[in-house]
């Protein structure tokens, strides 16, 4: 639950800071296992969230996943996406950044993970890679589709 819960207000913060936060589903708290897709493409966005709760790393896929698009304008695009880093207490959300695929691979160690219960995943470093949000939902949209790699 609490890991449900820590990638929820993630979300949540990213889409507050973009005045969108009426379109937050909150599904992802029950069933974000279920899904198949990065965290923000229903609403356009080719980027997922990855978040960590205070005092623990980001957790992101050791190879970024490969996802063919079945919504929108990118319907049918095969592509691996850009991801915003964020962190938790579970009262305040820090947006630390944007990361391209290529940052999340190369700024990654298994030694950052206590519990190696997910061989799929590794620990995050790379903060100082990482890219300021624009502040405008369009330019969003945009830094998230030139980051994201189309295959």
């Amino acid at each position: 639950a609490k890991r449900e819960m820590t990638g929820a207000c993630i979300e949540y913060g990213v889409l507050k800071f973009f005045g969108k936060e009426k379109q937050f589903d909150d599904s992802i708290v029950s069933d974000s296992y279920k899904r198949n897709h990065p965290d923000l493409l229903p609403l356009g966005i080719i980027c997922d969230v990855k978040g960590s709760s205070v005092h623990n790393v980001p957790l992101v896929f050791k190879d970024t996943r490969t996802y063919t698009c079945n919504l929108g304008s990118y319907k049918g695009r095969r592509y691996r996406c850009a991801n915003i880093i964020g962190i938790t207490d579970q009262k305040t959300v820090w947006l630390l950044g944007v990361a391209s695929p290529r940052v999340l691979e190369q700024y990654v160690d298994d030694n950052l993970i206590m519990v190696a219960m997910n061989t799929s995943k590794t620990g995050f470093y790379g903060v100082d890679q990482l890219e300021d949000l624009p502040t405008d939902w369009d330019d969003f949209k945009s830094m998230c589709s030139e980051k994201s790699l189309v295959l």
